[in-house]
């Protein structure tokens, strides 16, 4: 049964939703007469024609949970943008009764919008025609391929944001916003079996005789308010398409002199767009004198067009009850849009009664977007929550209807000649343990490091495993150790103030110190490869690392067995040991005991290169990545770009081939390697052979280059 990640519901304020929304037509001025609502507008054929499939394997409709929650299917992952359920931790089982669904178009276009990537000058000169000319100040925030560029006017408090999703923001000061707002009473969200309390004006005008309020004038007519819109938008260069719908809407009641201009954007196929990210209106707020105080919208300029198959009917209904949907449960006008609190695990009772086909978007990890086709059933659904408000639940989900392509090989090119493929017998697999760290290793290691152990203060921690001892010194050093095998770290205690501007230790000097420590104290530098040095970002430290090695291969991780941490002129340094290494030097090579073999028959290189130039393997939603399953076959980037859909774990994001497409690899780096894995609620570790494969890989969309790595089993 297939399992999902389910996405923690998110509320977004259409304003800024708007903001990181994407378009995708060839955009040109809206040319309306008339600021009225248009109805059934028609799209408009605007994007190149590339063949069919043309652009190969498509990426994944796939929300995750921010907390790294796993969701179970069949049952129901909310849709982010419509969060009108909270699962308080639970996942409700879908009972679908589906009826009559009317047969769906053999085929349909996927988009992929080409969105202006942002830059330091292109802020600066946007910013500058909308008229921001006091000193700017230009910053970035977020992963470098999810970044998002911002120029502030220091002057006004302008502020402009553009997005490398496809999205642009604008916001400036307005304090007479409010005059004249009426607050209402906000309702309780209900618990189960509570009813909602409506809401209850309590008519207090904001600013009641200011003088800023008493010179505000009323807000703008239609006329005057689209007017100023478009001409705001014109200055931008992003502008609603033709097929886009203007309506120039009531003012708030929180901000009754302000005329919000929406221009709606429907489907390449006339139908609607559902799910996050994919809504792609723009959202002009425009005061009394005229003046744009917000705005929001897409920044696509262009696109590629390709027609793709279609899944059955069938097989669609199929993925809906097996829980391949993302869905929201909304409660009816009648109860102001409360959420369902689902306060347990149970059941949910699912009437499908109609589909449509619609759109929804999906991203490459380099952040290109695509719409892709998805049906969307629509019907209702109870509860025993619902039923306890009286409350019928309108029901909404859509499910990929694209028949994703099969993978086809791309370029590896290996820049460093592929070993030999190794013998069976030297591919052996193992556990490792080592004796349980004493009191009297302790001082034994105390003294190896010229450290005596009468004069310090020494507490230990007890645990199933051993123990855990630390010593501090009269002169502010301190030695202490990790259970149950004895690693440890030293600290000179030589403590200095550090400013912004100390200058980082040199690597050189850094690794010269290392050397001496290591040969005024003896240490065996066995099982230990040659030292690398490298500048730490955050503070002037450098590290020093003796890689380790168990029978001459190193950590697929690139463990170190010794470091060394060097600051502020030397006169502060740590010195650690890893527990691996102290077990293999304290047992030797009975440290290693044989564990069962993985495979009988050894894999070469090339055969590991050609499974990464063809179907890297998707994690599992439910993998745990200090397994081996959690990272054989998988392919892993750094520097996460897809931290809103795909982040999982740190900054490396493990893609597939469909989320990769279209791409190609330099491999730098082609070598064995021992995976190291600890067994849940274990303490030995499990050593198994790996092909260690990793370098650059440049997407050809974007042509975005990342580090990748990429471990394969070398025995199968």
């Amino acid at each position: 049964m297939r399992r999902r990640t389910r996405q923690t519901a998110l509320t977004v304020g259409a304003a800024l939703l708007a903001a990181i929304l994407l378009a995708t037509g060839v955009l040109a001025m809206v040319n309306q007469s008339s600021p009225s609502h248009r109805s059934a507008p028609v799209p408009v054929e605007t994007f190149q024609d590339a063949g069919p499939e043309a652009f190969g394997v498509l990426p994944a409709i796939r929300p995750r949970d921010g907390n790294g929650l796993d969701f179970n299917g069949p049952g129901i992952l909310p849709d982010p943008s419509n969060p009108m359920v909270d699962f308080s931790g639970q996942h409700p089982q879908a009972l679908y009764t589906i009826d009559a669904i009317p047969a769906l178009p053999e085929s349909a276009p996927v988009i992929r919008p080409d969105v202006p990537m942002s830059s330091e000058q292109g802020l600066r000169d946007l910013a500058a025609r909308l008229g921001m000319t006091g000193p700017l100040q230009v910053s970035h925030l977020g992963m470098i391929w999810d970044d998002t560029g911002t120029v502030t006017d220091l002057t006004s408090g302008a502020r402009l944001s553009l997005r490398v999703r496809g999205g642009f923001s604008y916001s400036a000061p307005d304090p007479g916003a409010r005059c004249g707002e009426t607050a209402n009473t906000p309702p309780p969200y209900p618990t189960p079996a509570v009813r909602a309390v409506p809401a209850t004006a309590t008519a207090t005008p904001f600013g009641v005789g200011s003088t800023l309020c008493t010179s505000r004038n009323p807000a703008l007519d239609d006329t005057s308010a689209a007017t100023s819109a478009r001409d705001f938008l014109s200055k931008t260069g992003f502008l609603p398409d033709a097929s886009s719908s203007m309506q120039v809407q009531p003012p708030d009641a929180k901000t009754p002199t302000l005329r919000p201009v929406r221009w709606t954007s429907i489907a390449p196929n006339g139908g609607r767009f559902i799910g996050r990210d994919a809504q792609r209106d723009f959202v002009v707020m425009v005061g009394p004198d005229g003046n744009v105080t917000s705005a929001s919208g897409p920044t696509a300029t262009s696109g590629a067009s390709s027609l793709y198959r279609l899944r059955s009917t069938a097989d669609l209904a199929a993925a809906l009850q097996s829980g391949d949907a993302y869905a929201t449960l909304t409660l009816p006008l009648s109860a102001s849009g409360l959420p369902i609190l689902f306060q347990r695990d149970q059941p949910v009772d699912l009437h499908v009664t109609g589909a449509e086909l619609g759109y929804s978007l999906a991203y490459t990890f380099d952040a290109q977007p695509y719409l892709l086709p998805v049906v969307i059933y629509t019907g209702t659904a109870n509860t025993a929550e619902s039923r306890a408000l009286g409350k019928e639940i309108a029901f909404t989900a859509y499910v990929d209807a694209v028949m994703h392509p099969a993978p086809q090989p791309v370029p590896v090119t290996p820049t460093v000649p592929l070993p030999a493929t190794p013998d069976v017998a030297s591919l052996a697999s193992f556990t490792m343990s080592g004796p349980t760290f004493t009191r009297a290793d302790f001082d034994a290691l105390a003294s190896a490091l010229g450290l005596d152990n009468t004069t310090a203060t020494i507490t230990s921690t007890p645990s199933a495993n051993g123990e855990a001892f630390l010593a501090k010194y009269p002169d502010g050093a301190n030695l202490s150790t990790s259970e149950p095998s004895g690693g440890w770290q030293y600290d000179n205690g030589g403590r200095v103030e550090n400013t912004p501007t100390t200058p980082t230790f040199p690597p050189d000097a850094a690794l010269g110190l290392a050397q001496q420590f290591i040969a005024a104290h003896h240490m065996d530098l066995s099982n230990l490869g040659a030292p690398t040095t490298e500048q730490l970002s955050g503070g002037p430290t450098t590290m020093v690392c003796y890689p380790l090695r168990i029978n001459g291969i190193p950590i697929a991780d690139g463990r170190c067995g010794l470091r060394a941490f060097v600051e502020s002129g030397g006169k502060h340094f740590l010195f650690a040991a890893d527990a691996l290494l102290v077990m293999v030097q304290r047992s030797g090579m009975a440290a290693l005991q044989p564990a069962p073999a993985t495979g009988s028959v050894a894999v070469s290189a090339q055969d590991a290169l050609d499974t990464l130039a063809t179907a890297p393997q998707p994690l599992p939603d439910d993998a745990n990545r200090s397994q081996a399953q959690g990272q054989l076959g998988r392919l892993a980037i750094a520097d996460d770009p897809e931290q809103a859909m795909h982040h999982r774990g740190s900054n490396i994001f493990s893609a597939t081939r469909g989320q990769a497409a279209p791409n190609q690899f330099t491999a730098d780096r082609v070598m064995l390697a021992y995976l190291l894995t600890i067994a849940p609620g274990s303490t030995p570790y499990h050593l198994t052979p790996v092909w260690l494969i990793s370098g650059q890989i440049d997407i050809g969309n974007r042509h975005r280059v990342a580090p990748f790595t990429y471990l394969y089993p070398a025995l199968r």
